[in-house]
This record gives C-alpha cells, structure tokens and sequence, in this order.
C-alpha cells in the first residue's frame, strides 16, 4: 500500500509444497488464507497453484478437489488448476455456490457452464 499499489490489485499467492512432502503445509496455507481475509480490510485476491498440493502423488484429481473446496471454504478467491477435469470443475462451481457466489437454481452446473 506504501507503493501505491491498491489492495483490488493485489493478488497473493500462498505458495503450497505437496502434501507428501510436507504434511503440514496444506493446513498451514489454509490458516493464511483464511487469516488475510479475516484481518486485512479491504482483504487481497487469494490465487493458488492447485496442482502443487498433489505433485507427484498418488490419486491427485481427488486430491485436488478436497483442497479446492477446502480453500475455498477459508476464502481462496482463485485457482490455477486443470479446467478440463469435470468433476474439479463441479467442485469449483458448486462451492462458488456454497459461498454465496451465486444463486441457487437446480440446474447451476448447466447455468455456471453456460455463463
């Protein structure tokens, strides 16, 4: 802010190591997310590199959808993820609509797809 950089243009990314590697880190980049929202006024855009919680891991697809939904849930605005895997795409839109990012209808997968 000292730079002159507004906060709506300001986009951090808590980097994130697999979780095979180290365990906590998931965890640990969950609490800053879900702390950078709750303490900075006006907060920061959230974006996270989704694929590094699961690198060289075993069923990474359901690894990465966990995460996704779990951040998300802590306040994760973001995410450089695979946009061709169907079902980490549901988990995207679904929790967009579980947190109030859009209105329910019954067909908000087709909705959300749809623009």
């Amino acid at each position: 802010m000292d730079a002159g950089i507004e906060m709506d243009d300001l986009f951090i990314d808590p980097a994130i190591l697999p979780v095979n590697v180290s365990p906590k880190t998931p965890g640990h980049c969950r609490e800053a997310i879900a702390q950078l929202k709750a303490f900075a006024d006006p907060a920061p855009h959230l974006v996270l590199g989704l694929s590094n919680v699961s690198q060289r891991c075993n069923n990474r697809s359901l690894i990465n959808q966990t995460y996704l939904a779990m951040a998300m849930a802590a306040g994760l605005d973001s995410a450089i993820m695979d946009s061709l895997d169907t079902e980490l795409m549901n988990v995207a839109i679904t929790g967009d609509l579980l947190n109030d990012k859009m209105i329910y209808c019954d067909s908000y997968l087709e909705a959300a797809r749809q623009g």
